[in-house]
């Protein structure tokens, strides 16, 4: 996330947006990014319960591996057009929805137990990101960024894939000895935390108060 906001900044709104729109013009098209994710934020909330979590991530790994790609593949020509440059936009603005939302649901989920220090090591990650991106990025070619960010996410995307069918694994397992089937959610990880803090308070026999007195 964090690396590609600078890429993101410093290239298509930096470079592109400039170029395309003028510069009176980069503020607006900077904006259509917060926007789209605050827009999408509304469906996806709604996606989210029924496909889970994990899947939004995949989902969010490969928005920015589009953004990549796209940058990658193309001509400098051809992604110096306003279709492109927006579209670049909203896919980024796609991939912050997920983050801002799935993302955080699933790290108080993971780590209930001490959830500002997860997010404190996300928002030190992703910055730490951008802040690297910031200061290499106008010194490196777009080729290799490009080429980076996407090896990036697709790196995620199959740490995810890992993480769904390692849990897919033990569903199957907990099916094959106490019967039963599973949602789509649970299927993609998030139906575990909730079984795990109900098989974490077990039923607890009434206590043996020993024969009644006569």
């Amino acid at each position: 996330f964090g690396m590609t906001l600078a890429f993101l900044n410093y290239f298509v709104i930096g470079n592109l947006a400039k170029k395309t729109f003028g510069a009176a013009s980069v503020g607006a098209i900077a904006a259509l990014k917060p926007a789209s994710a605050s827009f999408l934020s509304l469906p996806y909330s709604y996606f989210i319960p029924k496909v889970g979590k994990r899947l939004m991530m995949l989902y969010a790994s490969l928005n920015y591996f589009i953004v990549g790609v796209v940058c990658l593949l193309l001509p400098q020509k051809h992604l110096e057009t306003k279709v492109i440059v927006v579209m670049l936009c909203i896919i980024a603005g796609s991939g912050r929805a997920v983050f801002e939302g799935a993302n955080k649901g699933l790290l108080t989920d993971m780590f209930e137990e001490n959830v500002e220090g997860a997010f404190g090591n996300v928002m030190f990650q992703s910055g730490f990101g951008a802040t690297i991106g910031f200061f290499a990025y106008p010194h490196i070619d777009r080729t290799v960024i490009t080429a980076a960010l996407c090896g990036i996410s697709t790196l995620g995307g199959l740490g995810i894939i890992q993480i769904i069918r390692q849990q897919n694994c033990r569903l199957d397992n907990d099916h094959a000895i106490n019967g039963g089937g599973g949602s789509i959610s649970s299927r993609t990880g998030d139906g575990d935390m909730s079984h795990r803090r109900r098989s974490s308070v077990a039923i607890q026999p009434p206590p043996d108060l020993g024969a009644p007195e006569m």
